[in-house]
């Protein structure tokens, strides 16, 4: 009872939300959209899942009293968070065979977990709690998955999962006898805190790395980090909470930032992302308040829901990428952010993606953008933004800002001529500033970026080279 007290305290502390799906029914008791199972709406209290389910949303059953068991068909791959957390007359759980993924707190509150008195509850090839007391534990090659809090605060010294690709957030929360960890090098999922108060996350050194490259933890006291070479991804609050780390690098090799990697990271001031970044998690950089300034590289696909939220610091933005999707409030609540400038290859701009950011002034959007979300930038007043003559952005943001098509006037004149190459060639070489709304002019190109390059462009259109 004690270890279940700590897990669920655990778990209502640090487990994060799935956005709600809005979806058509597939029958009259569940619905359905697209192959996931959003909502039971049924008073039975057997359920069999419908077969043409392949995964069970968040809290798709969450809180009902009424259900004594359920059957889950092979088709279902993945259950998220608290699909079934206080199904208080859950006993009974069946089928599953080819379950590999299991969200926080999905059978938190039911007979089913707690009132078990096997060794192991297993659902399909994922493990789902441990309820042994052995010190020693090697997982059946089948097991691809340990779920979050799986053995939290259990007695373990050494674990051994060889097939293992996921480990949930917590999985070993609290196992403070646990020495020796044996992960394969397909691992590639780490969820957050799972290896927190464990002799085995200290042994791992500054750098805590496991698994196919990925980095559960900062553990050192320098203030400047270069993320080692190796490192392919940053888990899910790798960072968070430091006060201590002003700059950070990370390798070419690292393709993903994990949900909440850097969160409240107040004193980072300098983030260098390198080419081969490929997506940004929900609320990586959250409340980086020191955080002044942020390019992104060409690789970058996806900047994740409350990304950069609340960077009360973040004055300037050039956002380029890989057919960039913006997420959703990525960046609102940025106050000081005063002129972001979007690449040639930018696609979507999210819902509040800058919503509230008062300051936001000039924004430069490229034709590329395909979808900018009606309050993308709500509460950005007064707003203008550089955009191209027919195309979506200006049709789309008519109405929200003051709308300018001359690209290359950065010295506001009306007109493209030589002074405006002086202007962009004296603030290139920091003899001179640029305002918000001339550096978004000034970015002929389109690369998010004001630089002699843009300078170039202008002249050759004007000598009628390009």
């Amino acid at each position: 009872m004690k270890r279940t007290v700590a897990v669920l305290l655990s778990i209502l502390l640090l487990s994060c939300f799935l956005p709600t799906v809005i979806a058509s029914s597939a029958s009259s008791d569940f619905t359905v959209e697209g192959g996931v199972l959003v909502s039971y709406s049924g008073g039975d209290t057997s359920v069999s899942i419908p077969d043409t389910v392949y995964s069970i949303a968040s809290s798709a059953f969450m809180g009902n009293t009424d259900i004594t068991s359920v059957t889950i068909p092979s088709s279902v791959v993945s259950i998220g968070d608290r699909a079934f957390y206080g199904c208080s007359s859950l006993s009974s759980v069946s089928g599953g065979t080819n379950v590999s993924y299991i969200g926080a707190a999905v059978f938190e509150g039911t007979p089913y977990l707690t009132d078990s008195t096997t060794k192991y509850i297993t659902l399909g090839n994922t493990v789902v709690w441990y309820n042994g007391t052995s010190t020693s534990v090697t997982l059946a090659d089948k097991y691809v998955c340990v779920a979050p809090y799986a053995f939290a605060y259990s007695a373990l010294k050494s674990f051994s999962g060889p097939s293992l690709r996921t480990v949930g957030e917590g999985a070993f929360y609290g196992c403070d006898a646990l020495t020796s960890v044996t992960l394969p090098s397909s691992l590639s999922y780490v969820g957050a805190y799972a290896f927190f108060g464990t002799p085995y996350l200290d042994s791992l050194g500054d750098f805590a790395v496991v698994g196919d490259g990925i980095m559960v933890a900062y553990q050192g006291d320098d203030t400047t980090v270069s993320v080692p070479a190796s490192v392919r991804q940053i888990a899910p609050r790798a960072f968070a909470e430091n006060t201590t780390v002003t700059a950070v690098t990370l390798p070419s090799a690292t393709f993903s930032v994990g949900s909440q990697a850097f969160l409240n990271c107040t004193a980072l001031r300098e983030l260098n992302l390198s080419n081969g970044l490929v997506s940004i998690g929900r609320e990586a950089f959250a409340c980086c308040t020191a955080l002044s300034q942020l390019i992104t590289p060409d690789s970058l696909s996806n900047i994740g829901v409350g990304a950069f939220l609340s960077c009360t610091g973040l004055g300037s933005v050039s956002l380029s990428g890989n057919s960039l999707t913006i997420g959703n409030a990525a960046f609102s609540g940025c106050t000081a952010l005063e002129v972001a400038m979007f690449s040639n290859t930018v696609f979507i701009i999210g819902a509040s993606a800058f919503d509230g950011d008062e300051n936001l002034r000039a924004i430069s959007v490229c034709p590329s953008v395909g979808m900018i979300a009606s309050n993308a930038f709500l509460g950005c007043q007064p707003l203008t933004a550089v955009v191209d003559e027919g195309s979506y952005a200006q049709s789309s943001l008519y109405g929200t800002a003051t709308l300018r098509t001359a690209r290359g006037d950065a010295d506001e004149d009306g007109t493209v001529s030589i002074f405006d190459v002086t202007r962009i060639q004296r603030y290139v070489a920091e003899m001179s500033s640029l305002t918000p709304i001339q550096l978004a002019l000034a970015d002929t190109d389109m690369d998010a970026l004001v630089s002699i390059l843009d300078a170039t462009r202008i002249q050759r259109q004007l000598a009628q080279l390009g």
